[in-house]
């Protein structure tokens, strides 16, 4: 669904709840974490943090993921790049606006 932090951010609805998958600096830190939450819970202090993994890459590392609210194991992810557009042409024609989490750039 656009942007966070110079890295793609991915959304996936399942009826009434809301997954993101997204990298974001932890102010303490400054470590790049990636996340994988639930966000439909009215506000970000109210978000639920299944699994995160550091890492400073623009895509998602597809292991290395630690539980924190989620269920161990933890998940393996695979991306998929189903055709690609640079970025800009991304997010001018919302292609990256799906209900799966799929990756679509160069």
């Amino acid at each position: 669904v656009g942007l966070r932090e110079g890295a793609l951010k991915f959304k996936r609805k399942d009826g009434q709840r809301t997954y993101v998958l997204c990298r974001a600096k932890v102010k303490k830190t400054g470590v790049m974490k990636w996340y994988i939450s639930r966000t439909d819970r009215n506000g970000i202090d109210k978000d639920l943090d299944y699994y995160n993994v550091d890492n400073n890459s623009s895509l998602p590392p597809s292991r290395g993921w630690k539980a924190i609210l989620g269920d161990d194991p933890p998940p393996r992810l695979e991306l998929k790049i189903v055709k690609r557009l640079k970025i800009r042409q991304v997010l001018q024609t919302k292609h990256y606006e799906q209900d799966y989490m799929v990756a679509m750039f160069k």
